[in-house]
Order: C-alpha cells, then structure tokens, then sequence
C-alpha cells in the first residue's frame, strides 16, 4: 500500500524556519564547536516536526508498548504490527 504525502505551504514555511535554525547551528558548531542550548531545543522541535510531517513514530511491541530507545518506524508499520497480534497472527 503506498501512501501519498502532500507538503502544504505552512508545513514549508515550517521546515524553512528550522532549516535555517539548523544552518546557524552548524555554522555556530563549526566555529566554536560549541552549541546554545536554544540550538539543542531546535534540533528536537526539527524532529518532531519531520515526525509528525512525514507520519514517523516510536517503535512499538506487538502489546503496544512504546519502545523509546529503538529506532523510529512508519507509524502504519507499528499499526500493522499490533493488529496481527489482536488478531492471533504472527
């Protein structure tokens, strides 16, 4: 099943926003191979903005259970996942 995504124009401003936050990160992490801790918090709403955009999440169990340290997966990988164990499918 292929699933389409659509980039509308607010979720380009978007991304530009932290694309250019992320730009005077590296360069400032370049320069002084130091970092703000403002750069820090970027770099994590920059993920979750990908995330939630491109419809990421944690990776799951089959009972459901968020795995926080694994990678993240599609998020209809751990629907799909799940669903087989309700249904007694492996």
């Amino acid at each position: 099943m292929e699933k389409k995504y659509e980039i509308t124009d607010q979720n380009r401003v978007e991304f530009l926003k932290f694309y250019n936050k992320l730009d005077y990160a590296l360069n400032t992490l370049e320069e002084t191979s130091d970092l703000w801790l403002s750069d820090i918090q970027n770099l994590h709403s920059l993920k979750h903005l990908i995330a939630k955009a491109l419809d990421f999440s944690h990776m799951r169990d089959e009972e459901g259970t968020i795995l926080p340290f694994e990678n993240w997966v599609l998020t209809e990988d751990n629907v799909d996942k799940t669903h087989k164990k309700e249904k007694g499918v492996n």
